[in-house]
């Protein structure tokens, strides 16, 4: 009986969740890609959340979109639940990406199997954008 707020993937993913788990009132917004070079869009992800008042919002699109957009939905006040940056786990779970292998996840080498699996799609995530964390993270402290 759980209300959630599906943000990202596509419809097709939101009919599968759906059959998957018939007692879960899931409502679902596909936002355009680069969310974050569209105002416009980021303001109809934060009326889609205020309108769906669901127990879970779930931001189902990649770091640090995600992170950002979930920043701004808290930073607006007045919308409840408990948010989740979920990225592509919603497709794991549905059988449409597959996981690392046991030992990769372990190794915490999992973001590399990824990349061999889609390299054109996350590379610059991967070793561009990703790494500037550390950067942040040290530059902080001094």
């Amino acid at each position: 009986g759980a209300q959630v707020a599906l943000i990202g993937g596509d419809l097709s993913m939101g009919k599968a969740l759906r059959a998957r788990f018939p007692s879960v009132q899931i409502e679902q917004h596909v936002p355009p890609m680069a969310i974050l070079s569209d105002p416009d869009a980021v303001d109809r992800i934060e009326a889609f959340v205020r309108a769906a008042r669901a127990q879970y919002v779930l931001l189902a699109f990649g770091a640090p979109q995600s992170e950002i957009v979930a920043a701004r939905l808290k930073a607006a006040g007045g919308i409840g639940g408990v948010g989740l940056c979920i990225g592509a786990s919603i497709e794991f779970l549905l059988g449409r990406k597959s996981r690392a292998p046991i030992w990769m996840q372990r190794a915490r080498l999992e973001w590399a199997f990824r990349l061999m699996s889609e390299p054109r799609r996350l590379w610059r995530r991967y070793l561009v954008i990703g790494p500037r964390i550390f950067l942040l993270t040290f530059s902080r402290k001094a």
